[in-house]
C-alpha cells in the first residue's frame, strides 16, 4: 500500500514538474512572433494615426486632450475595441475646469452645460457650437 502510494506520488511529481515522457520532444518558444499583415488585402484597414498626429503637435496638455476629445475618428476598423470612442476619457484628463465643462458639453451634446462655464469667451464658443 505504501509502495503504491509513493509510486503514484512520484508520477504526479514528475508530471507536475514537466518531466513527462509523453511531451519530452515538444519545445515551446517564448519569443514574440511578428504578425504577418497582408496590407494588400481588401479587409485591411490602416490604423488610425491622423488624429493623434494632429493633436500631438499641441504642447499644452489641456489643449491636446481637448483636441483628442473633439476630433472625430476618420476611419472605422472591424475590431470593436479599436472603434471605441475615448472622447469622454480625454475630457476627464483636462485640469482647467472651464475647458473641461466645454469638453463635456461638446462630447455629450448637452447645451445646458455651457451655462456652467465661467469664462465668457469659452461660454460664447460653447453656445456657438450648438447654434450651428
Amino acid at each position: 500500500m505504501i509502495k503504491a502510494c509513493s509510486t503514484t506520488m512520484l508520477v504526479l511529481l514528475i508530471l507536475f514538474l514537466g518531466g513527462s515522457p509523453l511531451f519530452a520532444s515538444e519545445r515551446v518558444s517564448t519569443r514574440p512572433v511578428d504578425p504577418k499583415i497582408d496590407t494588400a488585402s481588401k479587409d485591411y484597414v490602416a490604423p488610425k494615426t491622423s488624429v493623434e498626429q494632429k493633436c500631438d503637435a499641441i504642447k499644452e496638455a489641456d489643449a491636446m486632450n481637448l483636441c483628442r476629445a473633439t476630433s472625430p475618428l476618420d476611419t472605422e476598423n472591424k475590431n470593436r475595441y479599436q472603434n471605441k470612442d475615448h472622447s469622454y476619457y480625454y475630457c476627464t484628463l483636462i485640469k482647467h475646469k472651464d475647458k473641461q465643462l466645454y469638453c463635456y458639453a461638446v462630447v455629450r451634446e448637452q447645451s445646458n452645460l455651457c451655462g456652467l462655464i465661467i469664462d465668457g469667451e469659452l461660454e460664447g464658443k460653447c453656445n456657438a457650437h450648438f447654434k450651428k
